[in-house]
């Protein structure tokens, strides 16, 4: 009889064994799911907050850069305008020059021609004496030679 009451026992801390394991299978699977619950909860808050800033410094960066392009722009232009400016100056001044020497050629032109008119005229006058002069020598020759 105390054989039977040991199984008895036995069976009973058996029974009760399979109990508290299924018990205990599971709050484990349950503290396991928790577990991954709150692991996958909380990866996905990472996640999202990774997302968050990512976009956070992607919209930052896309804004300096939308800084910096405008500026450049701005300074590109500026520096258009500065060097469209300095080429009409000196285009301005190209053609003043241009102008000043062209009145300057045709005020010697008109010089040159004048000279040139005083030549012809000297040249003339030149060529009258010397003929003149050969007629006087030639009278002066034949005095002398009647004179002798």
């Amino acid at each position: 009889m105390e054989q039977a009451s040991l199984q008895e026992i036995l069976k009973a801390l058996e029974l009760h064994s399979e109990t508290i394991d299924k018990k205990m299978d599971e709050k484990l699977g349950r503290m396991n799911s928790d577990l991954g619950n709150r692991m996958d909860n909380m990866k996905s808050e990472l996640e999202n907050r990774m997302d968050d800033v990512k976009s956070g410094l992607e919209n930052r960066m896309d804004n300096m850069k939308l800084g910096l392009e405008n500026r450049m722009d701005d300074m590109k232009s500026g520096l258009e305008n500065r060097m469209d400016k300095m080429q009409s100056g000196l285009e301005n001044r190209m053609d003043e020059g241009f102008k000043q020497v062209d009145t300057r050629f045709n005020r010697l032109e008109k010089k040159v021609d004048g000279i040139r008119v005083e030549l012809t005229e000297t040249q003339e006058t030149v060529d009258y004496l010397s003929s003149k002069n050969v007629q006087h020598e030639k009278k002066l020759r034949s005095i002398n030679e009647y004179s002798l």
